[in-house]
């Protein structure tokens, strides 16, 4: 609600960055601060009731809900991060380095690749360099104009072509301290550029990082007594040019290893940062933890940490393309297809499920793995000869199967077993099914957005980045007109 004078200096150039939510009328209305004085658009206690202010950060498009009910059953879009959540992402705000840093190691990286003309340059442009480079020059200079008299006797050398040979000799003089003292003067042009130095950079990186991905977890047996504790430890930080996700990017990789308390190897890891479409996106290339270290609550600590710092400083999304049981693991740790690589993905699943002994056709798993690719491929079809399917949904409609779809496959027939684990020494029961063992070895590719799209409002979601799309509480975008209150 306004005043009449709000009202009327409401025009489309105040429109933008505050945004006055009627909840009676369903309604929205726009002002920006700047252009109005306070009295123009401040809400009266009064109307606390009736009004809620829901500030929108530049360029986001509020979407109207269909109703006005408790939205906390449809998605984190709904309910904002939880108060765990923020307190763990504030807990990390001054923690490992920031974007701006990395950007820094990769425009290093970046460096134009200098010319013989530029060194030259920096030479004829510092004394020390330059009389380092044309000591005896002079002499060179008399030695050379003798020698073009010998052979031409007759001939009396103009100041024009003695002023042309004393350059001549001067060029070969700087050329060869250019190639002498080569390493120097890249160091020298990169400064000149204001470029960092990558391995000086990487090196004040890996202490931020390890702020991160140095973690420690304590593990106790059943009567609640410590055994030993597992450890993470970043051991280098390099700067390479990687395929990721099939293109050829710049890159900061980061490797560590996991011990318990007598530095036994536990397992290790491999992180790789890049930046796609000007954003900063990981790929979690490597996890793996020894056998005997499994199940001891480390690897969620450890994942949790990371992902609350992604999303504290503004990472895209996380990729991994799975390896030994990570095809199960992160598909139920929320993990969606990656678009670039799900139709490989989905032909790889089909090829192997007609050679595994659980997915004969007629069984049980046959028919939940058959439902899931009917969900992937509306003209799918299998039979004791093969599959068929080649047009493909779109990820975007209400059906289409999660990797977590495909690792429960036969869940409700699991089987269970006992072993006693070599740290805490007790018996401990683990389960296999088809879809663990189906997935065990299998190299898919997943992503999970950290956007904060759709995250911050209570009366709708947010189209952040104008697709039409928003998240919902899910893994996956969703047309906006299919998301339901």
């Amino acid at each position: 609600m306004f005043t009449e004078t709000a009202r009327g200096a409401l025009t489309t150039e105040t429109r933008g960055q505050n945004s006055f939510y009627n909840t009676r009328n369903q309604g929205f209305a726009e002002q920006k601060v700047a252009l109005l004085p306070k009295e123009f658009w401040e809400v009266p206690k009064t109307f606390e009731k009736q009004y809620r202010v829901i500030k929108f950060q530049a360029g986001l498009i509020p979407v109207l809900k269909h109703g006005t009910g408790d939205q906390k059953p449809h998605g984190s879009w709904a309910n904002g991060y939880t108060a765990e959540e923020t307190a763990r992402m504030d807990e990390l705000s001054n923690s490992g380095p920031a974007l701006e840093d990395l950007d820094e190691i990769l425009n290093s990286m970046q460096s134009p690749n200098p010319g013989l003309g530029d060194f030259r340059m920096i030479v004829e442009n510092d004394q020390d360099m330059y009389e380092s480079a044309t000591e005896g020059i002079d002499e060179r200079v008399a030695a050379a104009l003798a020698r073009n008299q010998e052979i031409s006797p007759n001939h009396e050398f103009t100041a024009q072509e003695k002023s042309e040979l004393y350059e001549n000799v001067q060029r070969d003089m700087i050329d060869a301290y250019i190639d002498e003292n080569s390493d120097d003067l890249h160091a020298d042009y990169e400064a000149s550029m204001g470029l960092g130095d990558t391995q000086k950079l990487l090196y004040e990186a890996q202490a931020f990082f390890e702020d991160i991905y140095n973690t420690e977890h304590a593990v106790e047996n059943s009567a609640g007594e410590y055994v030993t504790s597992l450890s993470s430890e970043v051991t280098s930080v390099d700067a390479l040019r990687n395929d990721v996700g099939g293109e050829y990017r710049d890159t900061i990789v980061l490797n560590g290893k996991i011990t318990d308390d007598d530095d036994n190897f536990a397992g290790e890891f491999q992180r790789v940062f890049y930046k796609k479409d000007g954003v900063w996106m990981v790929e979690h290339s490597l996890l793996k933890i020894q056998d005997g270290y499994k199940g001891l609550g480390f690897g969620k600590q450890f994942i949790q940490r990371q992902e609350d710092w992604y999303a504290q400083r503004g990472f895209g999304a996380i990729t991994v393309s799975t390896a030994w049981d990570g095809a199960r693991v992160w598909a139920r740790s929320g993990f969606d297809w990656d678009t670039r690589r799900i139709a490989r993905d989905m032909i790889e699943l089909n090829d192997n499920a007609a050679n595994d002994p659980d997915f004969r056709i007629g069984t049980p798993v046959r028919k939940e793995f058959d439902a899931l690719m009917s969900r992937v491929f509306s003209d799918y079809s299998s039979n004791e000869s093969g599959w068929s399917g080649t047009k493909m949904r779109k990820m975007t409609e209400e059906n289409f199967p999660l990797p977590s779809d495909f690792a429960m496959i036969g869940y409700s027939a699991k089987e269970s077993s006992t072993y006693i684990s070599p740290v805490t020494q007790e018996e401990k029961v683990e389960y296999t099914w088809a879809g663990q063992r189906f997935l065990q070895d299998r190299n898919l590719h997943y992503t999970k957005v950290l956007t904060a799209e759709g995250r911050n409002l209570f009366e709708g979601p947010i189209d952040r980045d104008g697709d039409g799309l928003v998240y919902d509480g899910t893994s996956r975008e969703k047309p906006v007109s299919t998301v339901k209150s």
